[in-house]
């Protein structure tokens, strides 16, 4: 009974796995996730297609060095108001 409950919650859970992921991969906006230091973990088909990255180009990277320097501040200015 156990292993009914627990195969029955792993289903659920990669069915809602599989959900989120191509709800995420349907945007066309671009969706990106970066850590706390803002090194690349995660970003959408939208933002890599865009900018002619694969996901193992960038992971990890900081995400400033994908920016235009002129562009920095208001990307700083940007951050701060999602942390705000």
């Amino acid at each position: 009974r156990d292993v009914t409950v627990q195969r029955d919650t792993l289903s659920l859970l990669d069915r809602n796995q599989k959900l989120y992921q191509s709800m995420v991969q349907a945007q066309s906006m671009y969706l990106i996730r970066t850590d706390l230091i803002g090194n690349y973990t995660f970003a959408n088909d939208a933002f890599l297609q865009e900018f002619g990255f694969s996901f193992e180009d960038i992971k990890g990277l900081p995400s400033l060095d994908t920016i235009c320097s002129d562009d920095h501040d208001a990307y700083r200015a940007a951050v701060y108001e999602c942390f705000k």
